[in-house]
């Protein structure tokens, strides 16, 4: 990993519309945050405040109306071999194989991954013995095991999440939630997850904005740096923190 400032991803005073013709919707209005190399940030808001348009202009697929989008110093403008967005519909083709799902971002990349590594990787995800199968196979945890797989062998120093277990039962959600900490304890990529459960926002961001409004504002920063805490879950601390997040969704409400 080449050296950097601590400072990963910054977005700047930046506001989006979306033309619906002849007018023009706006969604996001005058919106700042930072994210540091290591770091995880969660997005929390109710439907329609912009979250997910805030996660396209980071992963480059967007360009905002107005402000900066600024990723390892350099101006964001288009998709970036050092991100990884994982969506919330696991973006598998269900003609192609689980090996073949998995390594497909490689080959869009022109680059190989060793046996040895991707059966590591599959091992630790819960899916071993499962590579030959195709995703209408496969349960809706084990589809998003594929898909964690294939952003994880990208080596991202930025991972990017989309309600990314919001499809799943609660305990696979538990269990999916845990082992994405893991990793990104472990691997120490950036991480920004945007969600609609507060639940989840309190297990993966060591800092959770509130957004609200249409257009979408950050409207609350709360800090919960002790998530990374093995026995965070059932901890008071989280208990406090959640207890915040009503608090703070209710008056964005």
């Amino acid at each position: 990993m080449e050296p950097t400032s601590p400072e990963l991803l910054s977005l700047q005073t930046v506001s989006h519309s979306y033309r619906t013709y002849p007018a023009v919707e706006p969604v996001l209005q005058d919106v700042s945050f930072s994210l540091n190399e290591g770091a995880s940030l969660a997005l929390l808001g109710p439907s329609g405040c912009g979250k997910s348009t805030l996660l396209m202009l980071a992963a480059g697929l967007l360009s905002p109306l107005t402000g900066s989008c600024v990723f390892s110093g350099q101006e964001l403008s288009r998709p970036h071999p050092a991100i990884a967005l994982m969506q919330q519909q696991y973006g598998l083709f269900p003609w192609k194989t689980v090996r073949q799902n998995i390594e497909l971002s490689l080959l869009l990349r022109q680059s190989r991954v060793e046996d040895a590594q991707l059966q590591q990787l599959i091992g630790e995800l819960g899916i071993s013995g499962k590579l030959q199968d195709y995703p209408g196979q496969l349960s809706g945890g084990q589809q998003q095991r594929v898909a964690l797989a294939r952003s994880l062998l990208l080596h991202p120093r930025l991972m990017l999440l989309d309600e990314p277990f919001g499809a799943l039962d609660s305990i696979t959600r538990e269990r999916l939630q845990d082992l994405l900490r893991s990793v990104w304890q472990r691997e120490g990529f950036a991480m920004l997850t945007v969600t609609h459960s507060m639940q989840e926002a309190v297990m993966l961001g060591e800092r959770i904005l509130v957004m609200g409004g249409q257009p979408g504002r950050i409207l609350h920063e709360i800090d919960n740096s002790g998530m990374r805490a093995p026995a965070f879950r059932d901890s008071r601390e989280s208990a406090v923190v959640l207890e915040q997040l009503r608090r703070a969704l209710g008056e964005a409400a």
